[in-house]
């Protein structure tokens, strides 16, 4: 989910633990070392399992639905707040669709004139071709006249092509400017609008998590990288101490192509039963195993000797003599070595330990408790989440700033905020006027010049060459006028935009929406272009604490940057003597990490954008208003890891020994009435050892 934890199964990993129900004794971890002592004992031969799995971490997440604009956009509002519950179809954002329709109105502009062009300069090729065969022109320069006709069409339907999706993308753009939520859920993330307020059609605005759609995903595990766990026999987690086998939960062909697109891959995830009991962002490990051999006839590895490949013996006690005696193997995992044939259960068989058995029964019994894995960072602030950008309707520089015109300063809609000098005023409409009027005279200069050329023509001697000659001539006169036109039309639309709303050029500019101002990006003499956000209002709504996990000032307590707390976690800031708790509603920035879905049908694909610093955060709303007021400064502390069902022993237990240069941790466990090496996969949790594999609850160590 929100966390990314290696699991390194070696006796060293820094953290934090508080333990219910678990030994807290703490003492130092021995060194794993090279044999300095040789035990020579005879162990009861037991039953027991050959296999030894593959250990990783995954999480209890639930599904995240994210919610993006069909294009690119510029977000004007987002309307949802940290934790808000929303249903299908609920209004979340709306873009400024004022560029897109106006884009819409000039492409459309645009493909009338190139289908206009079009059939002005096919009529003079046909015309061109006809001309040739009255004059009995070649067959290659008449080939080659049909050739320049056919590649125009070529042209011509290829940017008609793509002018019409253009036209279509915008079209969606105006007609979905607001961000409708595609399904139920709770609103855990919101773009940052005070950093960027652009989005592309693959970047999420805002995601809706269904709490109730929960599964267990695999924290570094991507479905490209699955080989290994997928070969594997079999995959379970230890659920309430039973093992529960897992079902993989798979993405459609449709979300794998579009993830690839995406040059990513999605995270692999299961479902089990009993998956409702557990938490958000609660911890599980996920076994699998290559080959198993349950209940067989095993013994230690050390205590199998070879003659060869095929010839295999053990020593047995017998009437208190050492007894070689030939046996078959079987499977074999890196402790521990299946008997076929040779031996039989209670019989003792000889193993060589390269340490001394403890001789005291001082016994810890194996229980399982609830394992908190605590985090914390002092970096936070208090932030207010519902912001609108006002942005700029005209151009110009700043000529003067009005009095609410300030950070922090309430303003109701329609307060005076500044006035512009719409591109240098007076000057520049008599400038825009004076280029419009040109165009009209050049426009009926040059259709004069051509109707000139036309009349000579058809004055002339009638023939079928001369035909040919006025219909090229009128053909290149209508794209003059279309081209002198369109030139015309666009100067004129520029001197009215600028008179629009002037008054000797200047324009005065209003709040468009009440609240506090936030962001004030202008000051006198600065220039201002259409479309560019001038300013943001912070209406009045929930204040939140933004907590980031930014590198500690000192050592004094755990922060793990890589960690963020979990959507419904419980969060705790001390300030003086007073602890107030809060809830985690979403986050800021999770990762670079890839999220799919369908939608009505049709995969998409979502991400959310890295800040600049790439530091990880998340949202707290707390329980009591107080908790705002606090000085920053003081510790957010929540849980960057929950186990519920941990196997947590003192660290005076674990013994080390080194097997073919790898170290191996083990434990002295009681086994009937034998003192007998167990090897146990573990992770360090400072206050004691938590053990992945080898031990189960009920099992008695030696300490």
């Amino acid at each position: 989910m929100k966390k990314t934890i290696s699991v390194t199964l070696t006796l060293v990993m820094s953290a934090t633990i508080l333990l219910s129900g678990c030994s807290k004794k703490q003492v130092e971890v021995p060194e794993l070392v090279e044999p300095i002592a040789v035990t020579e004992v005879y162990v009861e031969v037991a039953r027991g399992n050959i296999g030894v799995p593959d250990i990783e971490l995954a999480e209890i997440a639930a599904k995240e639905h994210c919610q993006t604009f069909s294009q690119n956009a510029e977000i004007r509002e987002i309307v949802v707040e940290y934790g808000d519950y929303v249903k299908k179809g609920d209004v979340l954002a709306y873009a400024n669709i004022q560029y897109a329709s106006e884009e819409e109105k000039a492409l459309r502009e645009e493909l009338a004139y190139e289908e206009k062009l079009y059939k002005f300069n096919d009529e003079i090729l046909e015309q061109k071709i006809r001309k040739a065969g009255l004059e009995k022109a070649s067959k290659s320069e008449i080939d080659t006249l049909r050739e320049e006709r056919k590649y125009r069409t070529i042209l011509f339907e290829r940017k008609k092509k793509s002018i019409n999706k253009r036209i279509e993308e915008k079209t969606d753009m105006v007609n979905s400017g607001t961000l409708l939520a595609n399904h139920d859920g709770y609103v855990t993330y919101k773009k940052d609008l005070l950093t960027d307020s652009r989005v592309s059609s693959t970047e999420a605005v805002v995601i809706i998590t269904d709490k109730d759609d929960k599964y267990l995903e695999m924290s570094e595990t991507t479905v490209e990288k699955s080989t290994k766990l997928f070969e594997a026999q079999s995959r379970y987690i230890i659920n309430d101490g039973k093992r529960v086998e897992l079902s993989e939960l798979k993405y459609s062909p449709e979300e794998l192509g579009i993830a690839k697109f995406s040059d990513k891959s999605p995270l692999v995830r299961f479902t089990f039963d009993g998956i409702d009991e557990l938490a958000i962002g609660d911890t599980c490990y996920v076994y699998y195993e290559d080959e198993t051999v349950e209940n067989t006839i095993c013994v230690d590895n050390d205590a199998v000797f070879s003659d060869s490949e095929t010839s295999n013996y053990v020593y047995v006690l017998e009437n208190g003599n050492k007894v070689r005696r030939d046996v078959e193997i079987g499977a074999r995992d890196k402790y521990k070595t299946e008997i076929l044939s040779g031996l039989k259960e209670g019989e003792r068989v000889y193993h060589k330990y390269d340490t001394l058995i403890p001789t005291e029964t001082d016994l810890y019994k194996v229980e399982n408790c609830k394992v908190d894995i605590a985090n914390g960072s002092r970096d936070y602030s208090i932030v207010d989440t519902d912001i609108v950008f006002e942005t700029a309707q005209t151009s110009g520089y700043v000529i003067e700033i009005g009095e609410k015109f300030k950070k922090n300063e309430s303003v109701s809609k329609g307060d005076y905020l500044y006035s512009l000098s719409v591109d240098a005023g007076k000057a520049a409409i008599y400038s825009a006027k004076v280029a419009y009027e040109r165009a009209q005279k050049n426009y009926s200069d040059t259709l004069k010049k051509y109707d000139k050329n036309i009349s000579q023509l058809e004055s002339g001697k009638k023939s079928s060459v001369n035909d040919c000659d006025i219909a090229i001539l009128k053909a290149e006169r209508a794209i003059a006028e279309l081209e002198l036109k369109r030139n015309a039309d666009a100067l004129k639309e520029d001197y009215q935009k600028k008179m629009k709303d002037n008054n000797n050029g200047i324009v005065k500019v209003y709040a468009q929406n009440s609240g506090k101002i936030g962001i004030a990006n202008l000051d006198v003499g600065v220039n201002v272009y259409e479309g560019n956000i001038t300013h943001t209002v912070i209406e009045e709504g929930d204040k939140l604490i933004k907590v980031v996990m930014s590198i500690p000032r000192d050592e004094s307590y755990n922060c793990d940057t890589n960690n963020i707390a979990d959507i419904d976690e419980k969060v705790t800031l001390n300030i003086g003597d007073t602890n107030y708790t809060g809830t985690c509603v979403g986050y800021q920035y999770d990762g670079d990490r890839v999220y799919t879905d369908m939608v009505d049908g049709k995969a998409q694909s979502a991400n959310v954008i890295c800040p600049d610093d790439g530091l990880k955060a998340f949202y707290v709303k707390m329980d009591n208003e107080d908790a705002y007021k606090g000085t920053v400064g003081n510790i957010i502390n929540f849980s960057q890891q929950t186990i519920n069902q941990g196997i947590i022993i003192p660290y005076d237990s674990v013994k080390g020994t080194i097997i073919n240069g790898e170290s191996k941790p083990y434990v002295w466990k009681k086994s009937g009435n034998d003192i007998v090496r167990q090897f146990v996969d573990i992770i360090d949790v400072k206050t004691g050892v938590l053990v992945l594999y080898g031990l189960q609850e009920g099992d008695e160590i030696v300490k």
